[in-house]
């Protein structure tokens, strides 16, 4: 955070997140420390922000564990308005994000649809698997779409 450098976060496919070697999708987002704390437990909490995406060719583990790899970057998803008729997903996505924020945690209300799209697909309880999926899809308001229906079928499977 110091040096305000970026890292790479890819999902596990198989193998341990710490202690062992493990496979990990080809899609990643990199990410910066926005903002960290000290919990009452003593872990450190980080806070991070996804900026990019990659595809992950070539990689290589650390004795520490640590993996290193060779990124592509990926283009920039487009910006897109949120459309009108998707406003209650930024009603849902802010209520969640307030309920669950730490007391006087500003929640950012998202701009744009990929803000909007990416935001819900995080805290979906969904496989990892599928959201990667979500991390290839380009346009955001097909993406939104997608993240539209998902909602559908979690309410309707929990009715």
């Amino acid at each position: 955070m110091s040096n305000n450098t970026t890292f790479g976060v890819v999902a596990i496919t198989n193998g341990a997140e710490a202690g062992g070697h493990a496979q990990t999708h080809n899609l990643g987002t990199e990410a910066r420390i926005i903002d960290f704390d000290q919990g009452a437990d003593g872990l450190l909490n980080i806070e991070v922000q996804g900026e990019k995406r990659f595809t992950l060719g070539h990689t290589t583990t650390q004795p520490n564990g640590l993996m290193i790899g060779q990124v592509t970057n990926l283009s920039d998803v487009e910006q897109a308005a949120i459309p009108p008729n998707r406003q209650k997903l930024v009603d849902l996505l802010v209520d969640i994000n307030t309920k669950s924020a730490p007391p006087g945690k500003t929640v950012e209300v998202p701009a744009t649809a990929s803000e909007l799209a990416y935001g819900l697909a995080q805290i979906l309880p969904l496989a990892i698997a599928e959201k990667v999926v979500f991390l290839k899809i380009e346009k955001p308001l097909l993406l939104l779409d997608r993240i539209a229906a998902e909602l559908d079928q979690l309410r309707q499977r929990d009715a």
